[in-house]
C-alpha cells in the first residue's frame, strides 16, 4: 500500500494546480460539485455529450435538467456558481437594516402581519407512485431505540420519537435548511452535530453546526465555510467511545477534530470524498472512498484509503479500480469486523463493481461486475450487454447510491440505486426487492411490468442503514421518504407519514373552492387538494406547471417535463404527449373564453380550443401555432391580460414581447429593463388594466428585481428594486382591483409586499420557512379578505390570511364619480374631512393602523362628514362602507 505524506500531498497539489491551467476537470454530472468552473462550462458539456445520443431513465439527463432549471437564471450573467451560497447571508444583511428585527441565528422570521400555515397536512399523498421528497441520510438516536432523524436537501432536519409514526421539524429557519449528515453524543443526546449543506448540486456547505438543547438551537462551530471556500460535505462520523473525536468527507478532503470541532485539520489529499467508516470493535481503523479526477488521462480514479491511527495518515488499499470511476460507497459489519465492501459507480454513473475486502481494507477483489449475463443493477431496466437498452451501462451513482451489510450475518448486503437489490453470497449474486413500478397494497395493476412481484418503493435510493437497536429491520430513504423494512427487508412500510419535504415548483386554484388547488412537485408529480391537508396523486413524474378549469372543478390540466400534459376529467387522466418543449412548459387557459388554452414551451405560442372538451381517451387535442414573439428563443413565461384577452405579454430568454391581436404579431417592449444585468423570469398583469405589467428578475443584481410599467411597455420604472435583499425573485401576483396595485413577490427567502403609497418593500415573513418561494396565487374569499398560498421548493403549500383593508387595498372599484373625497392628505390638525358624492349618502367608517389594528369607527353622513384622528404620526387606512348598498372604499391618509 502506498502512504500518503504531507510532502507527497504538496507535490500533489503542485501538480493539480499546473494541471488544472492546462485542462479543467468538468463532468456535467457532478453538476455544482465541479470545481473552479462556470455553470456554462457545465452547461456546454452536458450538451456536448448528448449530442446524437436519446437519454433514457437512469441516466442523470432529468437530474442534470431539473438542476439546470434552478441554477440558469441565478447565475446569470456570469454562470458564477458560488453565488448560490448567498441567499441567507444577503437576506440577513437586508434583515438587519429593517426596523424592529427579531431575527437570532436560530429564530423565526420576524414578519408584519402575515401568519402563514402548512397546507400540507400529516401524511403524504394517497395514490400509487406518490411520496413527499428526497430525504438523505438517517441517523439513530445511541440511546432511545425510538427516535431517529432523517434531513431533506432543501426540507430540513425531522426528528421522531415514535419510530415513525409522527415527525416534527424546527430548522425552518435555518441559514441553511438542508444537510448532508448527523452525529449524535451517546454520553448526551441534546448534544448533536449537523453537517450543513446538501451533498449534491449547489447547496454548499457553511460548515458543522451544534446543538446542547436537543435541536431546538443550533450555532456554528469552529469549521466555518464561506460560499468562496466552496466545500460540500458528504458525510459526518464521531468516534464510537469519544464523542470529542469527529470527521467530515468533504469534495476537498477530510477534516478532523478532537475537541468538538473547535479546531479541525485537513487529513487527507483535496481529493474529492463521498464515504468514511470507522471499522467495527477498533476505531483506531477508519475507511474512507474518493474520486480524483486525473486531467492528464481524462479520467476518475477511485481509491479506498486506510488509517490506523484514527484519522491522521492514510494508505491507499490496492484492488480498487483507478479508472472510470465516478463514486464510491462502503459498508462494515460487527458479523465480521475484517470484511469491508465497496459498491462503485462507472463514469457513466452505472455499475462498475461491487468490491469486497476480507483483510481490513488493505486489498479489495471484484465480485461482482456488469457482464453478459449480469444485469446492471444500478439502472432503472438493468438488462445485460446480451440484450441491451439505450444506456444500458449507465445509472444515477452520483445521485443514488447505498449500501448496508447485515450486522449478523457479512454474506447478506443490500444495495441500493433507482431500486433495491440484495445479496446472500457475499456480493456473488443479486436479487431485486423492491422496484419503482413494483406491487403497492391497495393498486393492483399498477405496477410495470404487470408479471413484477417485487414491492413498490419511490425511485432513487439515497441511504440505506440497519438500525443499532434492531439487528434485522433496514431503514430506506429515496426521492419520495423513509420507509422500513422489517425481516432485512423482506417487506416494507412507508414511514414518511407527515414529513412535508415537497420540492414544488407551482400551485393552482379553484376559482370558486377554495378547498381546492393543487400542486407540481419534483419527483412525486402533480397533486390534488380536496381540503387542506387531503392530497392525492393526479400524475407522475416532475410535476410542472397547469390549472383548474375556471368553470368546472373536475377539470384539472396539469403537466410534466418538457411540456408534456395530463387532463384530469371526472376522475379519468389523458396523456397528451409533446415534444420539444421547455423542462417548465408554461400552460393558461384564457380569462375570457372558457374553453380556449394556450401553451408555451416553444418559440411560437400554441392554442387548443379542444383540450378541455374531447372525449377521455380520444385523440391528443389539436394544438394551433400563433406567432413567434423571439425568432429561436422559447417562451419561458407568459400571461393574458384579465381585462382584454387579445392582450398577451410573454418572456423569453431576455426579451419581454407583448401581442394586441391574441398572439398573432409581436413586439419587443423590452426598453430599459435590464436583461443584461439579470434574467427575466416572471410577470403579472392588473386585472383591470391590460397596460399595467410587472416584471421581476432571478439573479443577484441588487438593483434588478422588480419592474413596473403603466403603458404597455412604453416605458418602464424600477419598483424600489434596492429596498429588497440580494435574492433571486422567482414569482409575483397582483391583487385584484387594487386602486393601491398592491403586490406580493416570492423570492429564494421569504415573500415581499409593496403598494403605490410605500417606496419599500416590506417582508410577509411570519412562520414562512427558510424555502425558495416558487409560486404564489390568491384566493378571494370576499370583498375584504383572501387566501394567499405559496409554492415552496423543499416545504411543499402554505398559506397566510389576508385581510386587504389593512393591506390599504380598495376591494371594489366604482366610478371617481361616486366616490367619497377625503382631505386633506397628509392630515396636520388630526380633522380628515369627507366630501360626499350626494347629500343623502351615509356611511360608516372605520381607521386602522398599519398593523392591522383597528383605532376608532363611526359615521358619516351630511350632518357629521369629519373623522376626527387622534394618533400620532404614521399612515393610516380608512374604510368607508355604504349604509345602503354593497360598496367600500379604502384610503391611505397620511398623518404629521
Amino acid at each position: 500500500m502506498k502512504k500518503i505524506s504531507f510532502l507527497s500531498l504538496a507535490l500533489l497539489l503542485i501538480v493539480t494546480i499546473v494541471s488544472a491551467q492546462n485542462k479543467k476537470d468538468i463532468d456535467w454530472r457532478r453538476m455544482g460539485s465541479n470545481k473552479n468552473v462556470t455553470f456554462y462550462e457545465i452547461q456546454d458539456n452536458f450538451y456536448q455529450y448528448w449530442t446524437d445520443k436519446t437519454p433514457q431513465k437512469g441516466q442523470s439527463y432529468k437530474i442534470f435538467k431539473r438542476w439546470e432549471q434552478k441554477v440558469a437564471p441565478r447565475v446569470y450573467p456570469s454562470g458564477n456558481l458560488s453565488l448560490l451560497s448567498s441567499n441567507y447571508s444577503n437576506y440577513m444583511e437586508w434583515l438587519k437594516k429593517q426596523p424592529s428585527n427579531e431575527n437570532t441565528f436560530h429564530n423565526k422570521n420576524s414578519a408584519s402581519i402575515s401568519n402563514w400555515t402548512t397546507l400540507n397536512g400529516t401524511s403524504v399523498a394517497t395514490g400509487y407512485d406518490t411520496g413527499s421528497g428526497r430525504l438523505n441520510y438517517i441517523a439513530f438516536d445511541p440511546v432511545d431505540s425510538q427516535t431517529m432523524y432523517v434531513n431533506a436537501p432543501d426540507g430540513g432536519l425531522w426528528k421522531t420519537i415514535d419510530n415513525g409514526i409522527t415527525w416534527e421539524t424546527n430548522t425552518d429557519f435555518l441559514s441553511i435548511i438542508g444537510s448532508s449528515g448527523l452525529v449524535i453524543d451517546p454520553t448526551n443526546t441534546n448534544t448533536m452535530y449537523l453537517a450543513s449543506g446538501d451533498r449534491e448540486s449547489d447547496r454548499r456547505s457553511i460548515g458543522v453546526l451544534k446543538t446542547t438543547d436537543g435541536g431546538s438551537t443550533w450555532s456554528p462551530t469552529g469549521l466555518v465555510w464561506t460560499a468562496t471556500d466552496n466545500y460540500r460535505i458528504s458525510k459526518i462520523i464521531m468516534h464510537p467511545s469519544n464523542p470529542s473525536i469527529m470527521m467530515v468527507t468533504t469534495d476537498g478532503g477530510i477534516f478532523r477534530t478532537t475537541d468538538g470541532w473547535v479546531t479541525n485539520t485537513l487529513t487527507s489529499n483535496p481529493e474529492s470524498f463521498s464515504d468514511i467508516e470507522y471499522k467495527p470493535g477498533n476505531s483506531n481503523i477508519v475507511y474512507a472512498s474518493s474520486t480524483y479526477y486525473d486531467t492528464v488521462s481524462e479520467t476518475t480514479a477511485g481509491y479506498i484509503y486506510k488509517s490506523v491511527d484514527g484519522g491522521i495518515n492514510w494508505t491507499i488499499a490496492s484492488g480498487i479500480p483507478t479508472s472510470d470511476v465516478s463514486r464510491i460507497e462502503m459498508a462494515v459489519t460487527t458479523a465480521n469486523p475484517a470484511i469491508l465492501y465497496a459498491i462503485v459507480g462507472n463514469a457513466n454513473r452505472g455499475l462498475k463493481g461491487v468490491y469486497k475486502s476480507t483483510d481490513s481494507g488493505d486489498n479489495f477483489s471484484l465480485v461482482y461486475e456488469t457482464t453478459a449475463t449480469n444485469p446492471n443493477i444500478l439502472h432503472a431496466d438493468p438488462s445485460p450487454p446480451a440484450s441491451p437498452t439505450p444506456g444500458w451501462n449507465g445509472g444515477q451513482a452520483d445521485h443514488d447510491l447505498a449500501i448496508a451489510v447485515s450486522p449478523l450475518d457479512a454474506n447478506l448486503v443490500t444495495i441500493g440505486g433507482i431500486n433495491q437489490w440484495q445479496s446472500t453470497d457475499g456480493g456473488v449474486n443479486w436479487t431485486r426487492i423492491t422496484h419503482w413500478l413494483g406491487v403497492k397494497a391497495g393498486y393492483p395493476g399498477f405496477q410495470y411490468p404487470p408479471t413484477e412481484t417485487k414491492p413498490y418503493m419511490h425511485a432513487d435510493i439515497q441511504y440505506i442503514a440497519y438500525s443499532p437497536h434492531d439487528d434485522t429491520t433496514l431503514y430506506a430513504t429515496c426521492d419520495g421518504g423513509i420507509s422500513k423494512g422489517e425481516s432485512n427487508g423482506t417487506t416494507w412500510e412507508d414511514i414518511t407519514n407527515n414529513i412535508v419535504v415537497g420540492q414544488q415548483t407551482n400551485i393552482a386554484l379553484s376559482a370558486i373552492n377554495q378547498n381546492l388547488f393543487f400542486a407540481g412537485l419534483q419527483d412525486i408529480g402533480s397533486l390534488r387538494a380536496t381540503s387542506p391537508g387531503n392530497w392525492f396523486v393526479l400524475t407522475g413524474g416532475d410535476g410542472e406547471d397547469g390549472f383548474i378549469d375556471r368553470t368546472n372543478d373536475n377539470i384539472i390540466i396539469s403537466s410534466t417535463t418538457n411540456g408534456e400534459f395530463y387532463r384530469t376529467k371526472n376522475g379519468v387522466t389523458s396523456y397528451y404527449p409533446t415534444t420539444n418543449g421547455e423542462w417548465f412548459s408554461p400552460i393558461h387557459q384564457d380569462p375570457s373564453v372558457a374553453t380556449l388554452v394556450y401553451l408555451g414551451g416553444r418559440p411560437a405560442l400554441y392554442y387548443s380550443t379542444d383540450i378541455l372538451t374531447k372525449p377521455d381517451g380520444d385523440t391528443p387535442p389539436n394544438w394551433t401555432a400563433l406567432g413567434t414573439p423571439h425568432a429561436g428563443n422559447n417562451i419561458l413565461r407568459f400571461e393574458i391580460a384579465p381585462s382584454n384577452n387579445q392582450v398577451i405579454y410573454t418572456i423569453t430568454n431576455d426579451r419581454l414581447s407583448k401581442s394586441t391581436d391574441a398572439g398573432v404579431n409581436w413586439t419587443n417592449i423590452t426598453g430599459t429593463l435590464p436583461v443584461g444585468s439579470a434574467k427575466l423570469k416572471n410577470l403579472t398583469i392588473s386585472n383591470t388594466d391590460p397596460n399595467k405589467v410587472w416584471v421581476v428578475f432571478s439573479g443577484y443584481d441588487a438593483t434588478s428585481k422588480v419592474f413596473k410599467t403603466i403603458n404597455g411597455g412604453t416605458t418602464w420604472i424600477d419598483l424600489h428594486s434596492s429596498t429588497l435583499p440580494n435574492l433571486p425573485i422567482n414569482t409575483i401576483v397582483h391583487i385584484n382591483d387594487s386602486m393601491q396595485d398592491g403586490i406580493f413577490i416570492g423570492a429564494d427567502i421569504g415573500v415581499y409586499y409593496i403598494d403605490n403609497t410605500q417606496n419599500s418593500w416590506s417582508a410577509y415573513n411570519n412562520n414562512l420557512p427558510n424555502n425558495a418561494v416558487q409560486d404564489l396565487e390568491i384566493f378571494y374569499l370576499s370583498a375584504n379578505s383572501g387566501k394567499l398560498r405559496a409554492a415552496t421548493y423543499g416545504r411543499g403549500s402554505w398559506e397566510t390570511d389576508m385581510n386587504f383593508n389593512t393591506l390599504g387595498i380598495n376591494t371594489i372599484t366604482p366610478s371617481n364619480s361616486e366616490a367619497p373625497i377625503l382631505y386633506p392628505n397628509p392630515v396636520t390638525k388630526g380633522i380628515v374631512n369627507v366630501k360626499l358624492p350626494n347629500e343623502n349618502s351615509k356611511y360608516d367608517f372605520e381607521v386602522y393602523d398599519m398593523l392591522g389594528k383597528k383605532i376608532a369607527s363611526g359615521k358619516i353622513d351630511s350632518n357629521s362628514n369629519e373623522i376626527i384622528l387622534n394618533a400620532s404620526n404614521g399612515l393610516y387606512t380608512i374604510k368607508l362602507m355604504h349604509q345602503g348598498e354593497n360598496i367600500m372604499f379604502t384610503q391611505k391618509i397620511i398623518v404629521e
